[in-house]
């Protein structure tokens, strides 16, 4: 597996539990995740 230490090192990066899957899922579904962060910390100051 090519990509298995830069998966490793996002995943300890993120803290996040997600299997392992395609590379752009996985960015998509952080991205997701930090824009919901960003727009309940807004909604919640």
């Amino acid at each position: 597996m090519r990509n298995w230490k830069r998966y490793k090192q996002q995943r300890k990066i993120k803290g996040a539990n997600i299997a392992l899957c395609d590379d752009k899922a996985t960015r998509t579904m952080v991205l997701q995740k930090i824009g919901r962060l960003v727009i309940e910390l807004q909604e919640n100051p």
